[in-house]
């Protein structure tokens, strides 16, 4: 009877040596995320895009990596700030205020930006 929440990385074309670090097998678009979440029983809720804001940063990322040398991957779990540190505390708030944002733009044609996709599902039988 519960949900589930799912978190995907969005945009194939965004793809870089970080989803490698990540150990990501794919990059989805909202369509093939619905058809795989239908097809293993789900109903789906609510289904958007998150993270515009990081969107933007790594479509600027991985274009500068195309032209240059290759560098290695890092992941998020070096953030070197404890999070009670205000750059923290800033990143955190501005991250949460995009996904909300994101959120509400979930059923406009504005939908398809962010880095991320998100779904909320329930088993089709409940």
């Amino acid at each position: 009877d519960g949900e589930v929440l799912i978190t995907v990385p969005a945009h194939q074309a965004l793809w870089s040596a970080h989803d490698d670090f990540l150990g990501h097998r794919r990059r989805y678009n909202r369509r093939r995320l619905r058809d795989v979440l239908r097809r293993g029983g789900l109903d789906i809720i609510e289904c958007f895009h998150f993270y515009a804001l990081l969107g933007v940063a790594r479509a600027a990322g991985v274009a500068l990596t195309r032209l240059g040398p290759p560098r290695p991957a890092h992941g998020v779990g070096r953030w070197p700030l404890p999070s009670t540190h205000v750059a923290t505390r800033i990143l955190r708030a501005t991250l949460n205020a995009d996904f909300r944002v994101s959120r509400r733009l979930g059923a406009t044609p504005l939908a398809a930006c962010g880095l991320s996709i998100c779904a909320i599902c329930r088993h089709a039988s409940a």
